[in-house]
């Protein structure tokens, strides 16, 4: 590739985030400093994600990663600060050693069946603002996506 102006790249990647570590294992969303456990967690979550980033830019006959996208779901039970912080602590030796991280924060929506229509949900409770009924069904708030690279 030449030096030219850095490529998007698209990475349909997804990290699969299961069962406990989802809402359960961080006590949910955390806004303070992160802790050893929380960072623990987000460092194996980035070594992940940079694997397959680098995966994918060297597939693509990328030199280097100018920035990592990834989309995280509120109910994924991933701290977007330590996300951050692992990426610094570990990014060096790879491609992305000066590529930026930006993180997507998707909220929670359901899908009322009543009205059949999707809703944002802030909360964990789950009723359609419209008619007033529960719903059972999460339609986004759990991804964990590393959703595109730009590379040179």
């Amino acid at each position: 590739m030449s030096n030219s102006a850095p490529a998007p790249l698209a990475a349909a990647a997804s990290l699969a985030v299961g069962g406990s570590l989802e809402s359960s294992a961080l006590g949910g969303r955390a806004t303070a400093r992160p802790g050893p456990t929380q960072l623990m967690h987000e460092v194996g979550i980035m070594q992940s994600i940079l694997a397959v980033a680098e995966q994918q830019a060297r597939a693509a006959g990328a030199v280097r990663i100018h920035q990592v996208r990834v989309r995280i779901g509120q109910l994924a039970g991933v701290v977007p600060d330590s996300l951050q912080c692992a990426f610094e602590i570990l990014r060096p030796p790879t491609l992305a050693a000066a590529a930026r991280l930006e993180i997507e924060e998707i909220p929670p929506t359901c899908w009322c069946a009543v009205c059949q229509r999707e809703f944002a949900s802030p909360e964990l409770w789950w009723q359609c603002p419209r008619c007033g009924a529960a719903s059972n069904e999460l339609r986004r708030g759990r991804e964990l996506e590393l959703a595109s690279l730009e590379v040179e």
